[in-house]
């Protein structure tokens, strides 16, 4: 008998449904103590390596915050990013698209053509907010013009003390310096989400850490967490988010909306520098793919789960408007899918995410760049085969 603490476990048998021996599915939207218009709020680390937090056995690292928030809520062990690079991954989550429909191989600007999901979720009445790093273009990809109602953003990366760009306009906010970039970025965060919450106005918020990108530069106070560590300006970096990550949960219960909201955190890819190495020493452009991946909705899952079922950043667009209650903006092509059903039993069919996350083939063989995103150990859990 599984206690009331112990997470539901989600898999793919080898008819490839996805099952837990007997869950009884429910509607997504319209769940017991679910509202049709939850807030959602997608945090986003920056090359973040998947086993960088304590939940996922780091023997150093101390991540008590997305610890709580996993063990509360929905655990990914296999998540997969659109692509081993920053722009193509935030691309994905974004667009629900695949970097390659839009020419986003690299690190450059999206299309001004394509649709975020706050431009959907706008039009069905969100507020919209982003802060901190955007790196998918200015000018006319600028995230004014891709569907936010404001705006504290960075073009790139950056640390302590960085000065971050208010809307599209010449206004500036200074970090500062002795205060870890991600917690001073939610705070910026929850400050916009403080009125809306209290309004009862539904909100999307997309907070984007500069962090744990290199150069590493750790606050002191969580630097303090790591004496005698070596490593220990990028083991503060990783703390300092998931501090920014217990703000925002904090947060949500003072003003009461905790269980009417989904946050989401991911990272826009996995871990580049020998901190994060997998244990077969591959490097992040073999394996940077694979990444953190978690989420906590009360109202709708108000116990864990635990799940061994592939997901991708492009599931994040679909999985959320389904949350909302909103449809897809239009018939264009969408790589990604509303996992939700995945995790109540309900999903009948799967497929391999490394089919369309990767958007390498200029780089090197698809079979070549395809091969290492999804381990010998989650093909065999989750009962896929290689494309």
């Amino acid at each position: 008998m599984r206690s009331n603490h112990e997470p539901t476990r989600f898999h793919l048998n080898k008819s490839g449904r996805s099952g837990t021996g007997g869950v009884a599915a429910q509607p997504l939207v319209g769940g017991p103590g679910a509202r049709q218009a939850p807030n959602i709020v997608f945090v986003v680390a920056d090359d973040m390596g998947w086993r960088d937090t304590g939940y996922q056995g780091s023997p150093h690292i101390k991540t008590p915050h997305l610890d709580a928030l996993v063990a509360n809520g929905v655990r990914f062990d296999y998540f997969y990013a659109a692509q081993q690079m920053c722009s193509p991954g935030r691309f994905g989550i974004l667009t629900g698209r695949a970097p390659f429909r839009s020419g986003v191989y690299s690190l450059k600007p999206m299309r001004p053509q394509e649709i975020t999901i706050a431009q959907t979720l706008k039009a069905a009445g969100y507020s919209t907010g982003q802060f901190g790093k955007w790196h998918l273009g200015d000018r006319e990809t600028h995230p004014i013009r891709m569907g936010f109602d404001r705006t504290i953003s960075s073009g790139n990366y950056y640390d302590n003390g960085a000065t971050l760009f208010v809307d599209n306009t010449k206004e500036k906010v200074q970090l500062p310096k002795d205060q870890d970039s991600s917690v001073a970025t939610m705070d910026l965060a929850l400050a916009w989400m403080k009125p809306q919450a209290q309004a009862g106005k539904p909100f999307f918020a997309y907070v984007c850490f500069g962090s744990p990108h290199g150069p590493f530069v750790g606050a002191e106070e969580f630097k303090e967490l790591y004496p005698g560590v070596a490593k220990n300006d990028y083991y503060a970096e990783v703390s300092g988010l998931d501090a920014a990550v217990g703000k925002l949960r904090a947060a949500l219960r003072e003003w009461k909306v905790a269980d009417d909201t989904l946050v989401w955190f991911v990272s826009d890819n996995g871990g580049c520098g020998p901190e994060t190495l997998e244990p077969n020493g591959l490097r992040k452009m073999d394996i940077g793919c694979r990444t953190a991946g978690c989420l906590e909705w009360p109202a709708r899952f108000p116990k864990p789960i635990r799940t061994s079922i592939p997901a991708v950043h492009m599931d994040m667009y679909p999985t959320a408007l389904a949350a909302a209650g909103v449809a897809l903006p239009d018939s264009r092509p969408m790589d990604g899918m509303d996992i939700s059903r995945s995790w109540t039993g309900r999903s009948r069919n799967a497929r391999n995410p490394s089919a369309s996350c990767c958007g390498m083939e200029k780089r090197r063989p698809p079979e070549r760049a395809w091969g290492p995103l999804i381990s010998s150990r989650a093909r065999k859990a989750s009962g896929l085969t290689a494309v």
